[in-house]
């Protein structure tokens, strides 16, 4: 910039950058989390986007509000074994940072 050129009194030069960062970008992350198959009777899959960072760890509850398990991301994949589980409504809560979402799936 100091060499080569005609300045005034200003030099301008655009830029623009082309990601997007904030507490906005996680959150529409983890709304894009799928559960499946749901309803399930064995096996849970919980896929993460492949744009999000591995979140800190899921957590499933059953609808009292008891942890039935809980783990940490080691890929965008994970399986969780719930033929254990007793027929009903569960929740796995998925956290990154801050921000959180629950989502609710059915064992069969």
């Amino acid at each position: 910039i100091a060499e080569g050129g005609e300045f005034g009194q200003q030099v301008m030069h655009p830029f623009r950058i082309d990601t997007s960062m904030g507490t906005g970008d996680v959150a529409k992350a983890l709304n894009n989390i799928k559960l499946y198959p749901n309803p399930a009777n064995s096996v849970l899959n919980i896929a993460l986007p492949v744009t999000m960072a591995l979140p800190g760890g899921y957590t499933v509850y059953n609808s009292l509000g008891q942890v039935m398990d809980a783990g940490r991301f080691t890929s965008a994949s994970r399986s969780i074994n719930i033929a254990q589980y007793a027929n009903g409504v569960y929740f796995v809560k998925v956290a990154s940072g801050e921000n959180s979402k629950t989502i609710q799936f059915i064992k069969y």
